[in-house]
């Protein structure tokens, strides 16, 4: 009986060592990025059920596309890049008592924003990346170029109203301070949150014109022209946080991985 209660003692010993050396094994697994590794960083929003991926944000709070470039185990390049163009076009056509009025406007804009930056990421452990690092945030504000026409047509003729508006854009201008952390779920594959403390600074605006022609049925045509100058200058420092989890997936282009 003795002998037997030492084999199984025997046994459970080495497959206790044997569930020990796997999970050693496991610890040892490094699952974060490798020198020279590319990322790719999204945020994620909304609940299980409702999960999205959207694009970072720079300390201006533009959407932006962020990518990083290890140059080894510790520092890395970044770079987010964002373009924005809004062309919108709304049509309405209704009647007004015998007449019919068609109203069309457009509206359009181009912002585009860069914001490189450095990160040095500390030893932290085979899984948790925590890293600091600095950056500037470079864009411009494109301008407002805004049009209506506005018509009313019956059987007498056609009156029409037309009004264009241009509004010059401008820039922003962002150095910030970083600290965050990734914490990897799989092998390169991380979830993470970030803050950053930084100056921004920002001049949109300066010398518009409005020009107004209304071509009434009857009667002369008017056009009339308004200049003037508006600008908007905003600078301050503030700190926001990216806490709405990170998701960034690295790979190496050159070994394929």
């Amino acid at each position: 009986m003795k002998k037997k209660i030492s084999i199984a003692l025997l046994l459970l010993s080495l497959v206790g060592l044997a569930a020990f050396a796997q999970e050693k094994s496991k610890e040892e697994i490094n699952y974060k990025y490798q020198p020279k590794d590319w990322g790719v960083s999204f945020n994620v929003s909304g609940l299980i059920d409702n999960i999205s991926l959207e694009s970072m944000e720079d300390i201006n709070g533009n959407p932006a596309i962020r990518v990083r470039k290890f140059i080894d185990d510790r520092w890395a390049i970044s770079a987010g890049f964002g373009l924005n163009s809004f062309n919108i076009e709304n049509s309405r056509v209704d009647s007004v008592g015998a007449a019919e009025n068609q109203f069309d406007s457009t509206y359009k804009r181009t912002d585009f924003f860069f914001a490189p930056g450095v990160e040095y990421h500390f030893k932290g452990t085979n899984r948790l990346d925590p890293y600091a690092g600095l950056g500037v945030t470079i864009g411009t504000i494109g301008s407002e170029d805004i049009e209506v026409n506005d018509q009313m047509i019956d059987t007498t003729g056609t009156a029409s109203f037309q009004r264009t508006y241009n509004n010059p854009g401008g820039f922003t201008f962002g150095a910030n301070l970083t600290v965050g952390f990734n914490y990897f779920i799989a092998k390169r594959l991380s979830l993470g949150a970030e803050y950053q403390w930084g100056f921004i600074a920002s001049r949109t605006g300066g010398d518009y014109e409005v020009v107004t022609i209304n071509d009434p049925i009857s009667g002369a045509s008017t056009t009339t022209r308004t200049t003037g100058s508006d600008r908007v200058t905003n600078n301050g420092f503030r700190m926001r946080s990216t806490m709405g989890v990170t998701l960034s997936y690295f790979f190496n282009l050159e070994r394929g991985k």
